[in-house]
């Protein structure tokens, strides 16, 4: 057993759980006695006497039945018993019943030797481990929230359900195995802890007295090597989990296990290492994240490699499970071919989001309960978080009336903040401009062959808006930014590039382009890198006064005031990768670009939470009026919804979509949906099922000319109608450059060593600092020209 399943196809992604009311079952008694603390550890052991309720003596005094009477009444009862249980299984397959049909005689046996004991029916779920690893898109956090409490709701109810009919009744032991995975998936020791100790906690609270919690010495017999403290704490579980893992795996592990063979040939292995497999790759994908170390082919062979480990582990543990609690009937959350174990759902749905830790719940204006990933929540703008305990517990749907008022309450709250402009001068409106380019193709000379990087393509990037670039290797992406920047190399250009309708005049800063690889000078502070490029890359014509002025407040838009005076350093000494990037970024904009930002996978090699702070940085950079094309290399579907378009590249430069994200992707993967691809999973990451697809091979299901689709699309049509329309819009505006002797000339993207030492001087001089009296090699800066001096400018002197 495992962190559950999300994998399964969805619907809508969200789907009723309990239809009849949301509303919980009203508190019972406490679990615990009153002198029992919830750290203590409830007696759950199989081999102790159990008495019946209704004899008071242990099973294994109680006589053997009559024949006549034993089949008829206990089998019967048997049957009624289990058809409860199977209302509470998983039914989200065509097939659900075929499956549990296929274990009812082993699962009849089982609850018969309960009845003829007259004891209660024990039955076992291995579950509960830990919130989700990916607290980016599916989990509000790392505790028990309102979809445990349902989980744990619904288990209770099955049971009471049981005893109407049954005087002993019936509880479940959830049995966690967070302790035995919790590594392999990044999350610690301490979290598990507390994730367990916090939903013993609320099975007290809520009076769920039908569930029973196990511990680890439940598993560890007192002869074991391994001595596990009399009362365990938080402290005394971190020093022994490592142990704990390594003495199931040493008592309960197979030797030489053959994983492959073992999915090649038994069902519900199979069966659960596909389900590994597909959460692990949404799960981890936020922690191994993608970047020039780890592409997406590598990606899922490491993953892949993970499920087997878990399986080991697995194996071992299922082990540990039937030797301690052999006579339990064994419920499961995972998928199986219902043989040996009831597939239980936690969370009544028919989307793959059935286990409440990988997932949150939404309580709707009609009543009832839904159940999705928690970002697919948050981008709903009905849905209201709600805080139970102080930290948010589940989402609630705001009826139409809460809606219409929470809107007119946060116009209202608007109007209050606002600041009245005194004399300040306004920022120019640039939200209008546009970049655009049709027919663009690239060809580039190799000897007499000539090879084409971009073929026939057209797009336009507005204003204030983000566009992703995405594509396979070698697409072209980087072609086409060198292209759009007016680096374009060797290579021969055809087709039109416009700004605002008109051929862009080379010597105006029209573009900044942030490259992959951070250039900035290791021994200068961040705010020296700002001034230097505000410097050199600025026109002449604008007072040096007001260059270091823009400088500063690039500084403060890229928010990285509290490290202006640190110097850069080398890789992660000074600065980490979020704080380089944002610094790479400040140094284009100090060129103050007025209509592109370029960036070439600025998101390689960071974290989920720093790309996730990198976009948002680009949003608002995108306020200020620039246009941002952005190389990205397979988002996340959170990240890939912070742009507004999308341009994917083929190979060889071919297009195969330009058009809106939607929310949720939705836009985007409908267009490849309609037009043949396989439909995109639940679980699936939008941008790669997009590559997936249309990267098929020749001998794929899948496998179409995608930019022959995209040349005949109503989407291409309604593009080139757009482009139109923007050469009609600006045919009367004059030319970008009215007065040649305006133009200044753009700046090379790497700096001049004789220009940084000169700049060097300026800004010692403009803070006042005195420079040395007969002017010697700068020790500073001597490596830029390998020792040369380079003497003061003339003002300076």
């Amino acid at each position: 057993m495992a962190p559950a399943l999300d994998a399964f196809p969805a619907t809508n992604g969200q789907v009723l759980i309990e239809k009849p009311s949301p509303a919980l079952p009203e508190k019972l008694s406490p679990v615990p006695s009153d002198n029992m603390s919830p750290n203590d550890s409830v007696d759950i052991s199989p081999h102790s006497n159990t008495r019946s309720k209704m004899s008071g003596r242990a099973i294994n005094d109680v006589p053997d039945p009559k024949p006549s009477e034993a089949n008829g009444t206990t089998t019967l009862m048997s049957t009624r018993i289990l058809e409860i249980i199977f209302d509470y299984a998983l039914n989200k397959f065509d097939d659900s019943r075929d499956r549990l049909e296929a274990g009812r005689s082993r699962f009849i046996e089982v609850l018969n030797e309960f009845i003829r004991a007259g004891s209660q029916i024990d039955m076992a779920l291995p579950a509960f481990p830990f919130k989700s690893a990916n607290k980016v898109y599916k989990a509000l956090g790392f505790l028990p929230d309102k979809a445990e409490e349902i989980a744990l709701s619904r288990l209770h109810n099955m049971c009471k359900r049981i005893e109407e009919i049954y005087e002993p009744g019936a509880n479940v032991v959830i049995i966690s195995d967070g302790l035995v995975y919790n590594d392999l998936l990044s999350i610690s020791d301490r979290h598990t802890w507390i994730y367990g100790q916090a939903l013993r906690a609320m099975g007290a609270e809520k009076g769920f007295t039908n569930i029973r919690f196990s511990r680890l010495r439940d598993f560890v017999p007192a002869d074991s090597t391994l001595k596990l403290p009399d009362k365990m704490d938080e402290i005394s579980y971190v020093a022994n989990a490592t142990n704990f893992r390594r003495f199931i795996l040493n008592k309960f592990g197979i030797d030489g296990l053959d994983v492959d063979q073992l999915i090649a040939t038994d069902t519900d292995t199979r069966l659960t290492y596909q389900g590994y497999r597909r959460f692990l790759m949404s799960d981890l994908r936020h922690i191994f994240t993608l970047g020039a170390d780890r592409n997406s082919t590598a990606y899922k062979r490491e993953t892949k490699y993970l499920a087997k480990q878990m399986l080991v582990r697995g194996v071992a543990f299922a082990g540990a499970i039937k030797h301690n609690f052999p006579n339990y009937l064994r419920l499961s959350i995972h998928q199986s071919t219902g043989e040996h174990k009831v597939s239980m759902s936690l969370l009544n749905t028919k989307t793959g989001y059935t286990t409440p830790w990988h997932c949150s719940v939404a309580l709707m204006a009609d009543g009832e309960w839904m159940s999705a990933p928690m970002g697919d929540f948050k981008e709903n703008t009905r849905m209201k978080v709600v805080e139970e305990n102080g930290r948010p517990s589940y989402f609630r749907e705001m009826t139409e009336e809460e809606y219409l008022e929470d809107q007119r309450l946060a116009e209202e709250a608007a109007k209050l903040i606002e600041k009245p402009v005194v004399e300040e001068p306004q920022e120019p409106e640039r939200n209008e401009d546009f970049v655009q380019w049709e027919g663009l193709t690239y060809d580039l000379k190799n000897g007499a062959k000539t090879k084409r990087l971009l073929d026939q393509m057209d797009g336009w990037l507005r204003g204030g808006t983000l566009t992703a670039l995405m594509g396979v290797s070698g697409a072209g992406k980087s072609v086409l930014l060198d292209v759009l920047a007016n680096r374009s190399g060797s290579g021969i250009v055809h087709g039109d590039i416009l700004v605002n309708g008109q051929t862009p005049n080379s010597s105006k800063s029209l573009s900044a382009t942030v490259y992959q690889q951070d250039l900035q000078f290791s021994t200068a502070t961040v705010k020296e890198a700002l001034i230097f490029s505000a410097l050199l890359r600025q026109p002449k014509t604008t007072p040096v006064v007001e260059k270091i002025a823009y400088a500063e407040e690039v500084l403060s838009l890229v928010g990285m005031e509290a490290f202006a005076d640190k110097v850069i350093g080398a890789s992660g000494e000074t600065l980490n990768s979020e704080q380089k990037k944002r610094l790479s970024i400040g140094v284009e904009l100090a060129s103050k670009p007025t209509n592109l930002l370029l960036l070439d996978q600025p998101l390689a090699g960071l974290d989920s939470q720093a790309a996730l702070s990198i976009c948002q940085l680009l949003r608002q950079i995108g306020r200020k009026g620039l246009a941002i094309l952005c190389v990205v290399n397979q988002p996340s579907a959170r990240l890939l919804q912070t742009f507004d378009r999308l341009l994917l590249l083929g190979e060889g430069g071919k297009q195969l979509y330009f058009g809106k994200i939607g929310l949720s992707c939705k836009t985007m993967v409908s267009y490849f949906e309609k037009n043949g691809a396989r439909l995109c999973k639940a679980d699936e990451n939008p941008a790669e099922w997009a590559l997936d697809v249309t990267s098929s091979t020749e001998n794929s299901n899948y496998a179409q000319d995608w930019s022959e689709v995209w040349s005949k699309s109503p989407e291409c049509k309604a593009m080139k109608s757009k482009l139109a329309q923007l050469r009609n819009k600006f045919s009367a505006t004059s030319d970008l450059v009215d007065d040649p002797s305006e133009a200044v000339h753009q700046s090379a993207p790497v700096f001049d060593a004789l220009d940084l030492q000169r700049a060097f001087y300026k800004y010692l001089h403009l803070e006042k600092m005195q420079l040395p009296a007969a002017h010697p090699t700068d020790v500073s800066a001597s490596w830029l020209t390998n020792g040369a001096t380079v003497l003061p400018p003339a003002y300076l002197s």
